[in-house]
């Protein structure tokens, strides 16, 4: 299994890279983690490239504060059910300062960070310290005490 963080837009200021990059270290001891960083030109060309990830092997989630919510420990109890499909890949989209459009939120499964809006750079790294934090759930470490 390999989790995918995809991320539509500018590139994250040196503050958010680094946290990025120490979330991706950590995240790497349980599952192989990529990120990208996509320059997409409007929610049109974020929407063709998520339809090239949605196969049968990927499972893709867009970020949307419309999306279902979770306490850290029911979302670690849903990444396991996630693993335990089968697949090759989960996909995490977070869109660009515009988020999903409407179709996009039809057609994908959203989850939420919060009911509160995060800019799309600061969502980035939430999003790898909770997925870092469900492992460790996963993996009965004491990093979630």
């Amino acid at each position: 299994m390999k989790i995918i963080l995809l991320f539509f837009g500018s590139n994250s200021p040196s503050f958010i890279r680094e946290g990025m990059d120490y979330y991706k270290k950590k995240i790497e001891n349980y599952v192989s983690l990529e990120i990208r960083e996509i320059q997409a030109n409007g929610q049109d060309a974020e929407a063709a490239y998520l339809e090239q990830l949605n196969t049968a092997s990927h499972l893709v989630f867009l970020l949307s504060e419309e999306g279902q919510t979770f306490s850290s420990k029911e979302f670690a109890k849903k990444m396991q059910q996630w693993f335990n499909l089968g697949k090759k890949a989960l996909v995490f989209a977070v869109g660009g300062a515009y988020g999903f459009s409407e179709q996009m939120k039809q057609k994908f499964q959203m989850v939420s960070l919060s009911p509160l809006t995060f800019s799309h750079h600061l969502a980035r790294l939430v999003l790898a310290e909770q997925i870092y934090r469900a492992l460790t759930i996963m993996h009965n470490h004491p990093y979630h005490h």
